[in-house]
């Protein structure tokens, strides 16, 4: 069931929201035992005056039809209660439902999004220009970038507010077209680190602590993270910062709030690999054995990371909970603020040892004491322990 609403895109978002990590996420409500619940929200903004309003799918963020004066125009993607809802004081309904998809209106318009210009004169001008071409694809374009995408990134939200005119770059257009993909590498990460990379411009996303999440303010809701998936692959190398890891001196930056709508809530995430990655703490050092030697009980310390083909600051990180380095275990020595992490053989230890967890503050932790994985200092050949 659908229904409408006249509140704000961020009133509505704000409300009931869960944590997955430190990161805010709201669900779409479907999954649910109570049959009132809805599946997906609409609400109508007026662009500039009662007779130009957008309408936008709450659940997915996505504009879904439009009304230009007494005649109303919907997207092959709306929902079929939308006409039953949405603009109901209009006279005429176009019996065409064209996609809103990018590649089909740039096709349409004969042009890239990179070549077409966005700024608030410019949105003026395309509502103007829906006054009297009603399903012109470039208007089209510029509405929905400029509302939608602006939704779900910090950082094209600030570009509309501090540009008077702008184009498009490689980089916010990769931002628009994986959207979804990176929602669902950061709802599927374990550890933090995501099972593929997502490249936007010349940046790669490869773990929730990447550069191109800070920018992200509004996740799609994929799937919820089962963290007792089986898999069989090994991912490729790359590397992942460990905040914690620096908290002792350093005080952990604020992540922005991801609030995430979209997807059942009991549909969980597919994992398909363990990922591989570099444990990165203080002074972008590495998390690594002393003097490479894996002995059991050999301690755990921070050292200058290598190159990206030295296997040895590699950690495969388990769905079971464990993280490992050349088939053996990072294994806790104790239970007990202080106790050593060192290198051991994973079968010949009890798995309370074995078994770590992110937490929802970000920290590395034993998932037996809480305690998390701490580095008192940057220093080359630094121990890591227990605190």
């Amino acid at each position: 069931m659908c229904r409408g609403s006249s509140q704000d895109f961020k009133d509505y978002i704000a409300p009931s929201i869960r944590f997955r990590l430190w990161l805010p996420l709201k669900f779409s409500g479907r999954g649910s035992n109570d049959e009132d619940e809805v599946e997906c929200y609409f609400s109508s903004v007026d662009l500039l005056d009662d007779d130009h309003s957008i309408s936008s799918n709450l659940v997915i963020n996505v504009v879904v039809g439009y009304r230009v004066g007494n005649q109303r125009y919907f997207f092959d993607e709306a929902p079929a209660s939308a006409p039953d809802l949405l603009f109901t004081n209009a006279t005429w309904t176009s019996p065409y439902q064209r996609s809103s998809n990018y590649n089909a209106l740039e096709r349409r318009a004969r042009a890239t999004r990179e070549n077409i210009p966005l700024g608030l004169q410019v949105l003026l001008g395309a509502i103007s220009t829906l006054t009297s071409q009603p399903e012109d694809p470039r208007s089209i374009l510029i509405v929905i970038q400029m509302i939608s995408e602006a939704a779900r990134y910090w950082e094209i939200e600030s570009r509309v507010r501090n540009n008077v005119e702008f184009s498009p770059d490689g980089y916010m257009i990769d931002l628009e077209n994986n959207w979804g993909s990176l929602s669902a590498q950061i709802q599927m990460s374990d550890f933090l680190a995501f099972e593929t990379e997502i490249t936007i411009g010349d940046r790669v996303a490869d773990n929730v602590n990447s550069f191109v999440i800070a920018g992200l303010y509004l996740m799609l809701f994929v799937c919820d993270n089962n963290p007792t998936a089986s898999t069989t692959a090994s991912s490729t190398n790359t590397s992942f910062d460990v905040p914690h890891l620096q908290l002792v001196t350093q005080q952990q930056q604020q992540q922005p709030n991801l609030l995430g709508v979209g997807g059942a809530d009991d549909q969980t995430c597919n994992h398909s690999v363990d990922p591989r990655r570099r444990i990165m703490g203080r002074n972008g050092m590495c998390v690594d054995v002393e003097k490479f030697i894996y002995l059991d009980n050999n301690p755990i310390v921070l050292f200058p990371c290598k190159t990206s083909d030295f296997k040895n600051q590699f950690w495969t990180l388990g769905k079971n909970g464990r993280i490992q380095s050349l088939e053996k275990c990072l294994a806790a020595s104790g239970t007990e603020s202080g106790s050593s992490v060192v290198i051991h053989e994973c079968e010949t230890l009890d798995d309370n040892a074995l078994r770590w967890a992110m937490s929802y503050t970000g920290e590395l932790v034993n998932a037996h004491s809480g305690l998390a994985l701490t580095a008192k200092d940057g220093t080359d050949a630094s121990k890591l322990t227990l605190n």
